[in-house]
């Protein structure tokens, strides 16, 4: 499996969809903390609603990509959380409600990845997914420790910005990986 380039993509793909997802999830409070000087609870609040809209997104997003499809679908909420991330930095403090938005759109990438594996390889879907989703883990994680080491070196807006490149990053694999996608060629 580690040998399949189409692998190998999957892993891309997912691994910088968990990095801005759960880099979210660690970093947006130190931002917000940090780089804007808001307390800890309000702080926590918005955090809070990151996970409010990403409980709704995974909750209607399986019907959205149905309809929009797996690829497209992830293409566009991909697009829209770079916007939301971007438009949130460029804001300041008045636009943190923007990230908390965004949590709705990033929290369907990670099950609609889990639906194209399933679709690409069907006769071997556990043991591709177990190790796509164990490499990712290794992005993710190191990605995350980047992360922090970015804030530490060049500070917490830096660092917390750097999402938005992970998130092109995740638009770039995902590009790459639909050209060697068979199971939707016929659509």
């Amino acid at each position: 499996i580690a040998a399949d380039r189409k692998a190998g993509l999957f892993v891309a793909v997912l691994g910088f969809s968990e990095v801005v997802e759960l880099g979210t999830g660690n970093w947006l409070v130190s931002y917000l903390r940090g780089a804007h000087g808001m307390g800890a609870d309000e702080s926590a609040q918005f955090l809070s609603l990151f996970f409010v809209a990403f409980t709704i997104g995974r909750l209607i997003g399986g019907y959205l990509m149905e309809r929009l499809g797996y690829v497209r679908g992830m293409r566009w909420f991909i697009v829209l959380t770079v916007v939301l991330y971007a438009s949130a930095m460029a804001m300041g403090l008045s636009g943190a409600w923007l990230i908390s938005a965004a949590g709705f759109f990033i929290s369907i990438l990670f099950p609609t990845v889990m639906a194209i594996i399933m679709k690409e390889y069907p006769a071997s879907t556990s043991s591709v997914m177990g190790f796509i989703i164990t490499a990712s883990g290794g992005v993710n994680m190191v990605f995350n420790w980047v992360i922090g080491q970015t804030s530490d070196l060049l500070g917490v807006t830096a660092g917390f910005g750097s999402l938005i490149l992970y998130a092109l990053l995740v638009i770039g694999f995902l590009a790459l990986l639909d050209r060697r996608l068979v199971f939707n060629k016929g659509r």
